[in-house]
């Protein structure tokens, strides 16, 4: 039976408050966004959107395990960052963009 690497994600909002000053709406948002400290930022799991499928790669027949840094059948040894070699690395060609319906949407 084939196996794949999904992507699977949820986006979860992250929010901070800030105080701002600026002569124009629009340089208040500009400095705003050019912030980057988020030591204060709130996680907001409550308003996560739905997961979704992004990408999905097949496991080729006949692949050898040793090629690769996990073991398509021990799940012990699967982790986000292997797999994340197995999908994105290598031919990017195999990689399903057309995730099928409707599991490309947030389900």
């Amino acid at each position: 039976m084939p196996k794949y690497v999904i992507e699977r994600q949820y986006l979860i909002p992250v929010y901070q408050h800030l105080v701002v000053e600026a002569d124009t709406p629009e340089e208040a948002c500009s400095e705003a966004i050019e912030r980057e400290d988020w030591a204060d930022a709130v996680d907001n799991y409550e308003s996560a959107r739905a997961t979704r499928i992004v990408a999905i790669k097949l496991i080729p027949d006949g692949i050898d395990p040793a090629e690769l840094d996990f073991d398509p059948a021990d799940p012990a040894t699967q982790n986000t960052k292997s797999l994340s070699g197995f999908l994105y690395g290598g031919d990017a060609s195999t990689i399903h963009s057309d995730v099928p319906e409707p599991y490309s949407k947030e389900i």
